[in-house]
């Protein structure tokens, strides 16, 4: 009866090493999976918030500094127009 016992004993203890050895390849896997799917959030997070930036400052920002030079000599040319009144003085001597 001892010996049968031991016996059992060996095969669940072979049993429960085996799924022990199962257990820890799978954990490594399901590990190693998280790491991975972290970096690539990590790396969709700086595509998504540096593509942005970086084509605002090499794309956007020349063209938007262009607009703004335009836009100030626009407004110093604007200031050499006459206004309302001189030109209602020039239509006036103009036509009789």
């Amino acid at each position: 009866m001892e010996e049968e016992h031991l016996k059992k004993m060996e095969l669940l203890l072979r049993e429960n090493v085996r799924l022990t050895k199962e257990n820890n390849r799978l954990l490594k896997k399901m590990r190693r999976a998280q790491v991975w799917g972290f970096a690539a959030r990590m790396a969709t997070l700086l595509l998504v918030l540096g593509l942005p930036v970086l084509a605002y400052y090499y794309f956007l920002q020349p063209l938007l500094g262009d607009l703004a030079q335009t836009y100030g000599a626009l407004r110093e040319g604007a200031g050499a127009l006459p206004d309302m009144d001189e030109v209602g003085a020039l239509l006036k001597r103009l036509l009789p």
